[in-house]
Order: C-alpha cells, then structure tokens, then sequence
C-alpha cells in the first residue's frame, strides 16, 4: 500500500511542478490585443515624454495619432502581394 501511496504522491508532485513551472515562465509584458482606448491616452502621453528625453519633440496629440495608425495597420489583413498596404480611412 506504501508503495502505490508514493507513485500518486510522485504523480502529484510532477503535475504542481509543472504548474509552478508554467506560471513562472508565462508570459507577463502586455500585448497589443491586451491595450484598450482607455491606455491611448497613457501610451501616447509616455511615448511623448521618451521621444522629448532622445531629443526629438513630438506633441502627445501626435504620439495618440501614431498609436491609432499603428493599431489600425495592425488590423488590416494581410495582402496576397507583398506591396503596400492600403491606405487607412480618416481618422477616427
């Protein structure tokens, strides 16, 4: 009975390990399907600041307009030919 006791308890043990295992290693950083419109501002304000300490000045108004032109070409499906993307639509 000791026996079949240990190879559960092994088992066990193997299963929690690998489950403390995977949530140490799992990935944390945000991703961009993570931002909402509500983390625009922030991001946009953040990039400002980062862009003025490199020694190039761009308002946070520009910084949010970029953010949603990336976003907006990130929604895009991809296109057969390796060209240009299309153009996006007025601002939004």
């Amino acid at each position: 009975m000791i026996a079949e006791f240990n190879w559960w308890l092994l088992l066990v043990g193997l299963v929690v390990g690998a489950g403390l295992t995977w949530l140490v290693l799992a990935e944390s950083r945000r991703r961009e399907v993570d931002l909402e419109d509500s983390d625009l501002g922030d991001e946009a304000a953040w990039l400002s600041a980062v862009l003025a300490a490199e020694g190039t000045a761009v308002s946070p108004e520009v910084a949010e307009r970029v953010v949603r032109l990336h976003r907006a070409y990130l929604a895009i499906a991809p296109s057969e030919d390796a060209g240009e993307p299309d153009a996006p639509g007025p601002p939004a």
